[in-house]
């Protein structure tokens, strides 16, 4: 057995006599008996070296507890340390983007787990995630495709990569999108989203009243072309009786 996995082992075992004895060890808040007897199985089978069983109970509280963030948290950092005490690398960097979907911030408590679980997380971060800045204009309404991701000013710290169309909406601006690529560990700033003012009232009320001047100014010009001969709408009728 190397020195390496040595330790893993004694981290592990150390955290089962930990958690039967300190309720909601790792920060976590007051749980009901059967989620702390569930974590209590979980350590105990991981200590046993039986990490397969250790994960299925481990997912199972995923599964049952969905509603509940810090549980969630601590699950997949069990989950994650129970992997990488069975040494399946590709097992550990399936489950870490799993996590990470769902928690891109996620960090495992270093007093309780090895540092080898956030040296994995924080590798794939900057895979998976860059990060996007919109600065201007204030008050616009930004979505990402159908998904209103907040009011601008903007700051969004991981956004997974990928192909989006930003869109946004602002009352006397008209509507603005466009298609764009979030990179990995890459940041996206927009000093100002480049939408325009819409044309106001006062815009189309000269825009007509011109219009309405030059019409009116063709036509007595057209009348005008012959100012002795009768009007190019014609003289108008005789009054009743007049001869």
């Amino acid at each position: 057995m190397t020195a390496r996995r040595r330790t893993l082992l004694l981290a592990a075992l150390a955290l089962t006599v930990l958690l039967g004895v300190v309720p909601g060890a790792g920060g976590q808040t007051q749980e009901t008996d059967e989620i702390f007897t569930l974590w209590q199985d979980a350590a105990f089978l991981r200590g046993q070296q039986q990490y397969p069983q250790a994960e299925a109970v481990l997912r199972g509280i995923v599964a049952d507890y969905g509603d509940t963030e810090n549980v969630l948290r601590r699950a997949w950092c069990e989950i994650l340390f129970t992997l990488v005490l069975a040494g399946d690398k590709a097992e550990q960097e399936a489950a870490a983007r799993e996590a990470l979907r769902s928690f891109p911030d996620l960090q495992a408590d270093p007093v309780y787990i090895p540092p080898t679980v956030n040296t994995l997380l924080e590798d794939l971060r900057r895979q998976m995630f860059g990060s996007l800045a919109i600065k201007e204009p204030e008050g616009a309404e930004v979505f990402l495709g159908d998904a209103h991701i907040g009011t601008v000013p903007v700051f969004l710290p991981y956004v997974e990569v990928g192909e989006y169309q930003l869109r946004a909406l602002k009352d006397g601006y008209e509507d603005y999108a466009e298609w764009f690529s979030v990179d990995p560990d890459g940041r996206h700033q927009y000093e100002r989203i480049p939408m325009k003012r819409h044309k106001g009232l006062k815009y189309w009320g000269t825009l007509g009243g011109g219009a309405v001047l030059v019409g009116t100014i063709v036509y007595y010009a057209a009348r005008g072309e012959d100012s002795t001969g009768p009007s190019a709408l014609g003289d108008p009728p005789a009054a009743p009786g007049a001869k």
